[in-house]
């Protein structure tokens, strides 16, 4: 029998992205070939350009956007660390027919040629949009919130549902069928 161990008040994370740094190791423990941040940039850009295909062709599959976005937002930040790469990463793979933007490659050009320096450079009002990327941070914490907000929904309810939970649970008495 498989036990799940909760973390008590004493072993709990003190915040979201504690939680999210100890998910992150063990990721890398179960992908360890993967690209990370420290691949070289011949890497990154053959598995960002892979990350795209696949991105491409992924729907027209059946209800892939349910899976796929967060598995290639995943991937995205574990290559780049970009928060607003995966947002839009995240975006794009979720609403169908807009599989066609390389949004990992774009990632990959941010990163070596740091476009959005460029862009701010030589385009004038850029610069006035710094007050979108503190708004864009913040959603993206807010939207943290809601994944680990889900999470833990789901893990409670598997919890009830494997182990029990006595009383009346929020779809009525379920221990008498009447």
């Amino acid at each position: 029998m498989v036990k799940f161990r909760f973390p008590t008040n004493k072993n709990a994370y003190d915040s979201p992205e504690q939680a999210a740094s100890q998910t992150a190791k063990y990721a890398d423990k179960l992908f360890p070939n993967l690209p990370n941040r420290n691949s070289s940039s011949f890497v990154k850009f053959s598995f960002s350009l892979l990350l795209d295909i696949v991105g491409f062709f992924i729907q027209i599959i059946p209800l892939s956007y349910l899976f796929y976005p967060a598995f290639s937002s995943y991937l995205l930040y574990r290559m780049y660390g970009s928060g607003l790469g995966v947002l839009v990463g995240f975006i794009e793979e979720s609403i169908p027919g807009l599989g066609f933007v390389p949004t990992s490659l774009l990632c990959w050009a941010n990163e070596r040629y740091d476009l959005i320096s460029l862009a701010g450079k030589y385009v004038p009002f850029i610069n006035q949009l710094g007050g979108i990327k503190t708004v864009v941070n913040n959603i993206i914490k807010c939207l943290k919130m809601v994944v680990y907000a889900i999470i833990a929904f789901f893990v409670y309810t598997l919890y009830r549902l494997f182990f029990g939970g006595g009383g009346n649970s929020a779809l009525g008495n379920q221990s008498s069928f009447q």
